[in-house]
C-alpha cells in the first residue's frame, strides 16, 4: 500500500501486484476519498459559522450604533435631527420590540455558534 499512497499518480500498474493487493489499494484510494471529502464538509461548515459570528456582531453593532445615535440627537438637539436621522427615528420607533429581541438573542446566538465554531479548524 505504501507504493501506492506515495506514487506520483503515473497511472502505471505494479507489474507484481496481485489482486488482493489491487483490492487493498482501491479500498485505501476510498477511504482516502471519503476523508478527503468529509474535510472539505467540515471546512465549509466552518467557515459558515465563521462568517455567520461576523455578520451577526456587525449587524448588531450597527443597530446599537444607530440607536444610540438617535437618542443621542433627540436630546441634544430635539427639534433637528435630520432627514435620514428622521427615518431611521421612526424605523427604530416602529420595530423596537423587534430590536430589543436582537439585542438579547444576538449575543446569545453568537455564543452558542462561537462554541460550535470551537471544535473546527478554519485553518486545517
Amino acid at each position: 500500500l505504501m507504493s501506492v499512497f506515495t506514487s506520483k499518480q503515473m497511472c502505471a500498474g505494479e507489474s507484481v501486484s496481485t489482486a488482493l493487493q489491487r483490492k487493498l489499494a482501491m479500498r485505501a484510494w476510498e477511504l482516502h476519498l471519503r476523508l478527503a471529502r468529509g474535510a472539505l464538509h467540515m471546512w465549509r461548515v466552518a467557515v459558515f459559522l465563521l462568517a455567520s459570528i461576523t455578520l451577526l456582531l456587525l449587524a448588531c453593532t450597527i443597530f446599537a450604533i444607530q440607536r444610540l445615535w438617535c437618542e443621542l440627537q433627540g436630546e441634544l438637539a430635539p427639534g433637528y435631527i435630520g432627514e435620514l436621522g428622521t427615518r431611521i427615528e421612526e424605523w427604530l420607533s416602529n420595530h423596537k420590540q423587534g430590536v430589543d429581541i436582537l439585542f438579547v438573542a444576538a449575543p446569545v446566538i453568537v455564543l452558542v455558534l462561537m462554541t460550535i465554531q470551537t471544535g473546527f479548524h478554519v485553518s486545517q
